[in-house]
């Protein structure tokens, strides 16, 4: 999968495209930190520990999945509608994090 900003292919400083086996994009909540950037502008994080929803972009297909991470320091777990572990394929995989409540994720 070719990445995009906006409609404009996504390339390294070297010119060469971008590209993905796999995209995984998952909906988490985006509470701020409590600490402060440049000219007071709050910091944000994600909250990673818990479960939500997900899709899944492989194969030329995209499904719905669930997420869930019982511990900071466990593994994501990816399942799909019927509950059995998500596939990826074998490959780079990149990591979407959509704001819950505020984000959006359109699939075309």
């Amino acid at each position: 999968m070719a990445a995009l900003r906006g409609a404009t292919p996504a390339t390294a400083a070297s010119g060469a495209r971008l590209s993905a086996v796999n995209v995984v994009s998952i909906t988490a909540d985006h509470p701020n930190t409590g600490f402060g950037a440049q000219g007071g502008a709050p910091v944000p994080t994600y909250t990673l520990v818990g479960s939500g929803d997900g899709v899944l972009a492989t194969g030329g297909k995209t499904v719905p999945v669930r997420w869930e991470k019982t511990a900071a320091d466990a593994p994501m777990v990816l399942r799909t509608a019927d509950g059995a572990p998500a596939t990826l394929a074998p490959g780079n995989t990149w990591v979407e994090l959509v704001p819950a409540g505020s984000g959006t994720l359109t699939v075309s």
